[in-house]
């Protein structure tokens, strides 16, 4: 299970979420859906733990263990990745 219990996340000093509470259960499958700009990305930046996005408040859980200040190698060996998703061109 992933936990996000009030997660506050900057970048350079500016704030760009708030307060965000989620949990998400193994076996399910979910989709972050949002206008550009709405943090979808940082938030898929933050949780896989990128340098540039500085949590300032709360804390991300695996299976009740806190990854918050655990490097990305370390949450890549746990199993938690990003990978994007690229449309085939189609000539």
């Amino acid at each position: 299970m992933l936990t996000i219990k009030d997660l506050y996340i900057e970048i350079e000093g500016i704030s760009i979420l708030k307060n965000i509470n989620l949990d998400f259960e193994k076996g399910k499958n979910y989709c972050i859906l949002g206008k550009n700009g709405s943090g979808k990305s940082s938030l898929a930046m933050t949780i896989m733990g990128h340098p540039r996005y500085e949590i300032t408040k709360g804390a991300i859980y695996v299976d009740d263990k806190n990854i918050t200040k655990i490097s990305p190698h370390e949450r890549a060996q746990m199993g938690i990745f990003l990978a994007f998703q690229h449309i085939p061109e189609i000539k």
